[in-house]
């Protein structure tokens, strides 16, 4: 995600009750870079699930589209440059692969 080619995205790492030392990993993340990286948790570092922590980042983004990215995943450093500008120019569309447009939003 850090080497994208598109400037303006945000990380919203969302600790869902871990236990494993990534707590540590993600606020260092968040430290490195405050403006993009941000790191959220459930009140009492409770776990609740992947459709909590989803809802959790929906609710906190700060941009007009989402992407939902788990730790197994990988993306090409031009994916957003390429994804972002066709979801833009076509409103219409919902999603694209994994890239999903909130509704009522504009890119901007």
């Amino acid at each position: 995600m850090r080497a994208q080619t598109y400037a303006a995205w945000e990380i919203l790492l969302i600790d869902d009750g871990s236990s494993d030392g990534s707590s540590k990993i993600a606020r260092e993340y968040e430290r490195l870079d405050p403006k993009r990286i941000r790191y959220l948790m459930h009140p009492g570092h409770r776990h609740l699930g992947t459709s909590a922590s989803r809802n959790r980042g929906l609710r906190s983004a700060a941009g007009d589209l989402v992407a939902f990215v788990d730790a197994d995943d990988v993306w090409f450093p031009f994916k957003l440059q390429r994804q972002v500008p066709l979801l833009t120019a076509h409103p219409e569309v919902g999603t694209q692969g994994i890239l999903a447009l909130a509704r009522g939003a504009s890119a901007g």
